[in-house]
């Protein structure tokens, strides 16, 4: 058998080097310093950034990731369930419970279903603002991953109200005052306004209604105290807009008035006092209320 002898030319045994190993960094002709071992690009690449999650709670639900604005997913499911899952901070939420709360009168197999479709509604919305997962599903349960930083306006009016709580009780009334305050103009307007039949909804605005008209009571007794009559007239009436009712709100009022010398006022909100107790209750005031306008009457300090 007749052997050929092929010369090749130096471009040819580069073109062959090429062929044989097309990433030049592999080719045996080419040094390449070692890339030092404490760079990692890789564990740079795939390092979880934190993800800054805001959201009012309060009037119309509404939410951010990094300073990006969520719309509503497809499913108001999944979006109700989003909202549930930042009221409860960052508790991890069984999912047979949102089955449960979401879809009381389905089978298990249907909930089950309808609760994995909100959520990939949910997440799909999700990836629109981030492509990291934001919400995980570990051990049977929903919650949000570690690298999320929660931060909701309900969150920080209890942490308002509580620290309020704990200077009013150690008689810092002035530090008391500024938290009140703060809390009261975090809440725009009641708990979830859209979410107008669900019962774990209507219990939350219920519990946080209460909060709100509690620390408008403090307050305007706070006020008093410091002879703020015109910023315990405010919050007073804040309280007759939703209880108008409350007897005693109108005789702080009353009191409030004639501190600052406008009987014509005063008598008006006894007048009013009365209305409301015979609509709502059907009674008349009760003896100190009608003491108090008695004193009135008499231009008696009170």
């Amino acid at each position: 058998m007749l052997q050929s002898t092929v010369t090749l030319s130096r471009t040819s045994k580069d073109l062959l080097t090429f062929r044989m190993y097309p990433n030049p960094l592999m080719s045996p002709a080419i040094n390449v310093d070692p890339m030092p071992a404490t760079v990692s690009t890789l564990a740079l690449d795939t390092q979880p950034q934190p993800i800054e999650i805001a959201a009012r709670l309060f009037g119309r639900f509404s939410v951010t990731l990094n300073g990006n604005g969520v719309f509503q997913c497809n499913s108001c499911a999944g979006w109700s369930m989003l909202a549930y899952l930042l009221a409860h901070n960052r508790a991890a939420v069984p999912v047979d419970l949102l089955e449960d709360i979401f879809w009381p009168d389905a089978d298990t197999h249907a909930a089950r279903n309808n609760r994995n479709v909100a959520m990939s509604h949910l997440r799909m919305a999700l990836r629109s603002s981030t492509s990291q997962a934001v919400i995980e599903h570990r051990s049977g349960k929903y919650q949000f991953v570690e690298v999320c930083q929660l931060r909701t306006d309900v969150q920080e009016f209890e942490q308002r109200l509580n620290a309020g709580h704990w200077m009013e009780s150690n008689h810092r009334s002035d530090e008391a005052i500024n938290h009140y305050e703060a809390a009261l103009s975090l809440y725009e307007d009641d708990f979830l306004v859209d979410e107008l039949y669900q019962d774990w909804v209507l219990r939350k605005r219920d519990a946080l209604r209460t909060a709100y008209v509690d620390t408008l009571d403090r307050l305007s007794k706070l006020y008093f105290g410091r002879h703020n009559y015109a910023a315990c007239i405010e919050a007073g009436r804040r309280i007759l807009s939703r209880d108008r009712w409350r007897e005693d709100v109108h005789c702080l009022l009353m009191r409030c008035y004639i501190q600052q010398n406008q009987l014509c006022f005063a008598f008006k909100q006894y007048r009013d006092c009365v209305e409301a107790l015979r609509q709502e209750f059907n009674m008349t005031p009760s003896v100190e209320t009608l003491q108090l306008h008695a004193q009135m009457l008499r231009r008696d300090a009170v």
